[in-house]
């Protein structure tokens, strides 16, 4: 299907979509805006030198790079539905935003969907996804954790990203991601999704997929992804945030470390 097919198809979805799932997309149009206005004004006040903002775009490139690499190591876990895949592509997300504010960790998110999107074998549709994810968690532990920039509030930034992405994932999977990939991957016919979950949930129809979906495997597999995302950003983005800030102002070694 030619791609601006595809984005006229999937526009026509999204202004057909139920109210709940436009509120939650105005909801995240909202804070990733709020985001990108207050840590622009913070970035003007940065003062970086030339040569410590190629400095910073070059820590920005490794992160997403890293990201890529990441999100291609995934692998399936045999309790959950087949297309749920296990990545860690959103650990530079979180380190971007911890190091340099969720507008940096938006743009590792970004980078990385793009260069994504020519290998998906999901209509976008699970890459949408993630990239959805990525944007909140990012806004979330971003601004948290640049409020008060200490191991307790590292901490809870966490715990607030991992929960918005566990209830963003429940939503975007409801109202957005599995209707849109069976109207234009299967004609509207759910029968192949309902087979996949079956295979994992035995009790599963046409009529109750869905709620099996979410609460059963989606629920539970975004609780352990999330969880454990955020456990290795919490070990290891202090050091990391020193390594790459001391490259960045090894000139002066001026900087938040």
């Amino acid at each position: 299907m030619p791609i601006i097919t595809l984005f006229g198809h999937y526009f026509i979805y999204i202004m057909k979509t139920t109210i709940k799932a436009l509120a939650a997309g105005l909801i995240l149009v909202a804070i990733v805006t709020i985001s990108l206005i207050y840590f622009f004004k913070k970035e003007n006040k940065d003062n970086l030198t030339k040569k410590q903002k190629t400095r910073k775009m070059a820590m920005v490139s490794i992160l997403s790079a890293l990201s890529v690499v990441l999100y291609f190591l995934k692998f399936p876990l045999p309790f959950f539905v087949s297309f749920l895949d296990v990545q860690f592509s959103n650990l530079p997300v979180f380190l971007a935003s911890f190091m340099f504010g969720p507008v940096e960790g938006i743009v590792v998110a970004l980078i990385r969907t793009l260069i994504k999107i020519p290998f998906s074998s999901t209509m976008c549709v699970g890459e949408l996804q993630d990239l959805i994810i990525s944007i909140t968690i990012s806004c979330i532990s971003g601004i948290v954790y640049f409020r008060n920039k200490t191991r307790k509030g590292a901490l809870i930034s966490l715990i607030l990203a991992s929960v918005s992405w566990v209830l963003i994932a429940l939503l975007s999977n409801a109202f957005i991601s599995v209707p849109f990939y069976i109207k234009f991957m299967f004609n509207g016919d759910n029968t192949v999704i309902v087979n996949m979950i079956k295979a994992v949930i035995p009790n599963t129809t046409s009529e109750n997929y869905l709620m099996n979906y979410l609460l059963l495997s989606c629920l539970p597999f975004n609780i352990l992804l999330s969880s454990v995302v955020s456990l290795i950003t919490f070990l290891v983005y202090k050091r990391t945030s020193i390594l790459f800030k001391k490259f960045i102002y090894k000139d002066d070694m001026q900087g938040d470390i």
